[in-house]
């Protein structure tokens, strides 16, 4: 689960089990919360693989099995820049002069989406969007659903150019509201566009080769089509793969 008070219980509970396993994998809901729990792991004095976020456990972990996050949302405000400029050089007229963004993401503490939404924002600071909200979108699709639905209505009617989801599950619910609503992301000069951070290469090449053919094209030479299923563009370029 993601949220840091269970998992603190149950790395409490594992602990007092006795049990020593040849080795731990530990993702962490929040790291910086997790620290303590973080500790007494690696207390048990067996390797400890950390798949969440470091900077605050990396006395503690043997390896780091995971990705990225910050360079993941810097691929994504990049992305995003590269779509207003296409945008605008097509004629497409924004909602406002630097386009109106909606950013989904995970609970407050999650990590993992406060590190991407500062990815993001790194990567767009020096040419910024107008952020027209920020929805906790919670770890399912159903509860990005849920959230987005309450507050839509309101949105549509301000204007959403963008939406950046920091990955699939926030991305998902946002896409079947969109669509409840008769809207399809991503329809040139009538819908809001949609950047998540873990569409696969695959899932990007229609909308790519159709609006940015150069672009496409490069999709197209990227591995084989298990790896386009695959990869996703915000991961694979953050890790350089």
């Amino acid at each position: 689960n993601f949220d840091q008070t269970e998992q603190d219980a149950q790395v409490q509970q594992y602990i007092a089990s006795g049990k020593k396993p040849a080795g731990i994998l530990w993702w962490p809901a929040d790291n910086n919360a997790a620290v303590g729990s973080s500790r007494r792991l690696a207390q048990i004095g067996v390797p400890i693989v950390e798949r969440g976020p470091i900077d605050a456990s990396k006395d503690y972990m043997t390896a780091y099995a995971g990705v990225n996050d910050v360079a993941i949302g810097k691929t994504s405000g990049e992305s995003a820049i590269q779509w207003r400029e296409w945008a605008q050089s097509s004629g497409l007229k924004l909602k406002s002069p630097a386009g109106n963004v909606l950013v989904m993401t995970y609970p407050e503490g999650s990590q993992f989406g406060l590190d991407r939404i500062a990815g993001f924002d790194e990567a767009t600071k020096a040419e910024p969007f107008k952020i027209v909200g920020t929805i906790d979108a919670g770890y399912t699709t159903e509860s990005s659903f849920e959230a987005t639905s309450q507050v839509w209505p309101k949105l549509r009617s301000e204007g959403v150019d963008l939406i950046y989801g920091v990955s699939e599950f926030p991305a998902n619910g946002a896409m079947q509201v969109l669509e409840e609503d008769g809207l399809v992301a991503g329809k040139v000069r009538i819908d809001p566009w949609l950047i998540g951070a873990g569409v696969t290469y695959s899932e990007a090449l229609s909308t790519l080769s159709r609006h940015v053919p150069a672009l496409g094209r490069l999709v197209e030479r990227i591995g084989g089509e298990q790896v386009r299923n695959m990869g996703a563009i915000g991961g694979s370029s953050a890790n350089g793969s």
